[in-house]
């Protein structure tokens, strides 16, 4: 499904919405005086993950409003987080008149384009945190932390609270994993991996083998739970039934309210990491939106629109994009950076050569995003 938007964006009921549902200015808004281009954004808009391409949009949704006189026009795709939905999704915009860039959420979903963008020098903003992106060439950006710094900010946090031994339970998809193998590689505690099954149904008997292995250190011990959305729950709930008294810590998948309720009480006093957002920001969105499930999303898609209007005013032609973001994060002087509004932080990032922008990442606690 698509929706368009020019400039300030309308609300809109999704069952009310036909295969493309045209947002423009209000009535008594003077016409952009700004050349345009046309920004494509593809996400999960529907289906069980959701949340994550729900959060983004509203982070565009928030920019267009605060941008004055916009002269962008966002396409919105909904491609389910289907990798063969977000080619047919990309196609569709590449035949777009004036498509200036594309922006993506997820790592599968990035990486299935991400040779058509290369190919067709068609600038892909993929906000996902597989390190291979932005390896192969000029045109793919990566806008987001990796797994594997991710799983390192946990394993200091893990370290931080003594947590002797962690049992780290885990998915079998690459963002799971790369977030399990950066907590292996930074933790100084004993730890037991598991990968977690394709259905969760009962993972009893994979829990208690460990609990007898531990029965006398069960509240010194941590469990870090990365699944993906709509698990999380069913397993902090298998956790506390097989006897588990200590700190659940987990990915950016717990950051989700509707996880955390489903869970009633498994994941009190829960902490997970998340990109570093102002409270300015986070304050605003709460009062629009209500809950902030992925925060860390909406903010960094703020930021983005921001950017893109800016180079699109300036006349940056599009081949220049993914050099002109990556110059704008990059740290040789603080004072030179372009500040993001939204994030503390999106910098360059210098430790490899990826084309890459990371965000600041911190540690935050269930109750702080319940509150």
């Amino acid at each position: 499904m698509r929706w368009v938007t020019k400039g300030r964006s309308l609300s809109f009921s999704l069952a009310a919405c036909a295969w493309i549902l045209v947002w423009t200015q209000p009535c008594n808004a003077e016409p952009s005086s700004q050349p345009g281009c046309t920004l494509g954004f593809i996400a999960g808009l529907s289906g069980p993950g959701s949340v994550y391409g729900i959060a983004p949009r509203r982070g565009v949704e928030l920019a267009l409003e605060d941008i004055p006189d916009p002269s962008l026009t966002i396409i919105f795709e909904d491609d389910q987080f289907i990798p063969r939905n977000t080619v047919t999704a990309f196609r569709r915009l590449m035949a777009v008149p004036q498509m200036y860039a594309v922006t993506v959420v997820g790592a599968s979903p990035a990486l299935a384009i991400a040779p058509i963008a290369e190919r067709e020098h068609l600038p892909l903003i993929a906000v996902a945190s597989d390190e291979r992106l932005g390896q192969s060439g000029g045109s793919v950006v990566r806008a987001w932390a990796s797994g594997t710094q991710e799983g390192q900010l946990l394993a200091e946090g893990a370290d931080r609270r003594q947590l002797s031994k962690v049992l780290f339970l885990n998915d079998v998809d690459d963002y799971s994993m790369a977030v399990a193998e950066g907590f292996k590689l930074a933790t100084r505690a004993q730890l037991i991996a598991e990968e977690l099954p394709p259905e969760i149904g009962d993972i009893g008997t994979l829990l208690l083998k460990h609990r007898a292995q531990e029965s006398d250190e069960l509240n010194l011990m941590g469990i870090g739970i990365c699944a993906r959305a709509g698990r999380v729950a069913a397993v902090a709930q298998q956790v506390r039934a097989a006897g588990y008294r200590g700190e659940i810590f987990g990915c950016v998948t717990l950051e989700n309210a509707a996880e955390v309720r489903a869970a009633k009480g498994a994941l009190k006093g829960a902490w997970f990491a998340t990109s570093a957002v102002r409270p300015e920001f986070r304050r605003r969105y709460r009062e629009r939106f209500g809950e902030e499930d992925f925060l860390g999303g909406a903010a960094v898609f703020y930021d983005l629109t921001f950017r893109i209007e800016e180079l699109c005013r300036e006349g940056i032609e599009r081949k220049m994009i993914p050099d002109r973001l990556l110059e704008a994060g990059r740290a040789r002087d603080s004072s030179e950076r372009v500040a993001p509004r939204a994030l503390l932080s999106l910098i360059t990032d210098e430790a490899s050569s990826l084309r890459a922008l990371s965000p600041k990442l911190v540690i935050r606690s269930v109750e702080d995003l319940m509150q």
